[in-house]
């Protein structure tokens, strides 16, 4: 008697935790769960901000996606055994996204009576830049002297550079602010690798354009802090 009444003892006890099983498999989930989980999964796929303003908005996706591709590009560049090549490989990705970045703002209404014709140049400035730097390793696949030991100094720089720059994201409280932030940030990336090979290349020509490149960008990058600081706090 006693052994029946221990089987039905456990017999209860499994169906009671079966229905509790069944009763949280069936209910919702809790709202604090479930609004995490979304917010961490649109983090990931997009890592930014959602706004009200739409061409804000799809310029910061646009960004996103040209960035991406120009880290993409700018790390599959083929090591050629000159510092100098491979600087100039890996400034024309970054050259076609500045581009890329200009035209969105402009496509995107931004109209700022400086931060305009500041896209309009760099579009002209840097298409022009490309066409030079395309001619240079086209004249140098055959002339340039072989040094690995430079361009491994070099490409160390570069591939520090590129890490940190995989950490970067802007946003902005309004178009200009978001395209004045993403492009300082952009300026300065080519800044930096100009300022490597410069003490990484014996190659005149190439020293001389990366010298270009530290001048013109380093100017731009004060005129677009000045205009930060000018644009109107939210």
């Amino acid at each position: 008697m006693k052994q029946k009444n221990w089987y039905w003892a456990i017999a209860g006890l499994a169906a009671l935790i079966l229905v509790v099983l069944i009763w949280r498999a069936c209910s919702p989930a809790s709202p604090n769960a479930s609004g995490s989980a979304g917010q961490m999964d649109h983090s990931q796929m997009d890592h930014g901000s959602s706004h009200s303003d739409p061409s804000l908005q799809a310029y910061l996706d646009e960004q996103n996606t040209i960035m991406s591709t120009m880290m993409d590009d700018m790390g599959n560049i083929q090591h050629s055994g000159s510092a100098a090549v491979d600087f100039l490989a890996g400034m024309i990705p970054h050259h076609a996204s500045a581009i890329s970045m200009a035209e969105s703002y402009l496509n995107n209404g931004g109209s700022h009576p400086e931060l305009k014709p500041l896209a309009e140049s760099i579009i002209t400035a840097q298409k022009a830049e490309i066409d030079e730097m395309k001619a240079m390793i086209q004249e140098r696949e055959t002339t340039a002297v072989k040094d690995e030991e430079q361009e491994s100094a070099y490409l160390d720089a570069y591939n520090k550079l590129m890490l940190s720059s995989h950490a970067v994201h802007t946003d902005g409280d309004s178009l200009d602010e978001a395209f004045a932030r993403g492009m300082m940030l952009h300026h300065q990336m080519a800044v930096d690798m100009s300022n490597a090979i410069l003490v990484h290349t014996e190659d005149e020509a190439v020293k001389k354009l990366a010298q270009n490149i530290v001048d013109a960008q380093q100017e731009e990058i004060t005129q677009m802090q000045s205009i930060l600081d000018d644009l109107p706090k939210s």
